[in-house]
C-alpha cells in the first residue's frame, strides 16, 4: 500500500465529536478528540483518516452531517493531515445491509458533506466501511469518488465475500486487487491490543509481527474508544515504537 517502512492509522464511527464542537461553539482543536489528534500530529507527524457516519442519534435526537456548520472548512483546510471518508449511513445500517442504489445514495451524500466541511482535497483514498462491508456492488461509485482501496477485517475471517483464491492471497500478502480496488487487511485495533498485549514488550512484539510479515502496519480504533485514557496512552506507546523504527505515517 506504500513504500516500506510505513503505517496507516484511522478511526471508525466518527460522528459525535463533530457535533460536540458545533453544539458547544468551540474550535475543533478545543474538542477532546481533535485536540488529541493534533497533539499526536505534532509529536509524530501523524496522518489520520476519519471514517464518518452520515447520520446518528445524539441524546435521543437524530442528527445529520448536513447540519454541521461550514465554519469547519477553515479548520480542516489548515489540517491536511486529516482525511475524511464514508463509513455508513448510521450505526444500525452498514453498507452490506443496503442495496446498491442505497449504498450509492449514502456515499454521494457523505462525499457532498466531506467536500463542504473539509474541501475536496480532504477525501481519503483508502476507506473502511462499517462492519468491514465489502460493498463491491458500489466499486464503480467508490472509484469515481477517488477511492483506491478498501480496508477489510482484522478478524480471522479475512474476507466475507471474496472468492477463495483471492481470500488466500489476501491472507498471505495482506492485499489483493479486485474490481479496480485494492483490498487491504486491517491488522489490529488499539482496543484489542490493550486486552491481548498489555505489557510494553508484548505490544512491541505484536506490532513487529505485522511489520515483518507485510512490510507495513494498518492500525485503527473507534471514536468511542479514544475517549478512554488507557486507549490514548496505548496509541502513544504504539507511535513511540513506530517512530523508533523510523516508520512513515501514510
Amino acid at each position: 500500500m506504500g513504500s516500506s517502512p510505513c503505517f496507516h492509522f484511522s478511526i471508525d464511527d466518527v460522528f459525535e465529536s463533530l457535533f460536540d464542537a458545533q453544539d458547544k461553539g468551540i474550535s475543533l482543536w478545543d474538542q477532546p478528540l481533535f485536540k488529541f489528534l493534533a497533539e499526536l500530529h505534532e509529536a509524530y507527524d501523524l496522518n489520520v483518516d476519519l471514517y464518518l457516519f452520515l447520520e446518528g442519534q445524539i441524546e435521543g435526537k437524530v442528527r445529520r452531517l448536513e447540519e454541521l456548520s461550514d465554519r469547519f472548512l477553515a479548520e480542516f483546510s489548515q489540517a491536511p493531515w486529516i482525511r475524511l471518508g464514508p463509513h455508513a449511513l448510521d450505526y444500525e445500517h452498514a453498507p452490506y445491509q443496503q442495496t446498491e442504489p442505497e449504498q450509492r445514495e449514502t456515499f454521494l451524500r457523505t462525499y457532498a458533506q466531506i467536500d463542504r466541511l473539509g474541501g475536496k482535497g480532504s477525501r481519503s483514498k483508502w476507506v473502511r466501511l462499517h462492519y468491514f462491508s465489502e460493498a463491491y456492488d458500489s466499486a464503480e461509485t467508490l472509484r469515481a469518488e477517488g477511492v483506491e482501496g478498501l480496508f477489510l477485517t482484522d478478524k480471522d475471517a479475512v474476507s466475507y465475500h471474496l472468492p477463495d483464491d483471492l481470500k488466500k492471497k489476501l491472507e498471505a500478502k495482506g492485499e489483493v486487487d479486485h474490481l479496480g480496488l485494492k483490498l487491504i487487511r486491517s491488522h489490529t485495533r488499539l482496543e484489542t491490543l490493550i486486552q491481548t498485549h498489555p505489557s510494553p514488550d508484548a505490544l512491541k512484539a505484536e506490532l513487529d509481527r505485522f511489520i515483518q510479515k507485510y512490510g507495513y502496519l494498518v492500525l485503527f480504533t473507534h471514536e468511542i474508544d479514544l475517549k478512554q485514557p488507557e486507549v490514548r496512552d496505548l496509541a502513544r506507546a504504539c507511535f513511540d515504537h513506530l517512530l523508533d523504527h523510523e516508520m512513515i505515517s501514510l
